[in-house]
């Protein structure tokens, strides 16, 4: 009886130990926080991303980048491409197509417009030379 007179205190003492550290460990110091702060954290992550966009069986858009991040629940939808593009836009009749390369790229999905930085390359051959 004696025994278990000592483990039955031993666990009373654990448990008020633990009872105190669960309390006092977590400090709620609200003043510290910033709540203006906003983030936008990626809605979608696509790594290696090698994208076809057909249209008629025929091709029309042929994208390459190795991060993809899409942000379509803020109040402007877009979509960037911090580690690099590489597009190829085919328009019919042509026998080459256009091209985008950019170290960073940004697509703004409202207005389908492409913003590029870093080695931007952009070749669209409309008229024909």
């Amino acid at each position: 009886m004696n025994r278990n007179n000592r483990i039955y205190n031993i666990n009373k003492v654990s448990f008020l130990f633990s009872f105190i550290f669960l309390f006092t460990a977590c400090d709620r110091n609200l003043e510290e926080m910033d709540t203006d702060a906003k983030i936008d954290f990626p809605d979608k992550v696509i790594y290696h991303a090698h994208i076809l966009h057909k249209d008629s069986a025929q091709i029309q858009m042929d994208l390459r980048s190795p991060l993809i991040e899409m942000n379509q629940l803020v109040d402007s939808p877009y979509t960037l491409f911090p580690k690099g593009v590489d597009l190829d836009f085919y328009e019919n009749n042509k026998p080459k197509p256009g091209y985008l390369q950019a170290n960073w790229a940004k697509l703004n999905d409202a207005t389908n417009l492409y913003e590029g930085k870093g080695n931007v390359i952009l070749v669209n051959d409309t008229l024909g030379y």
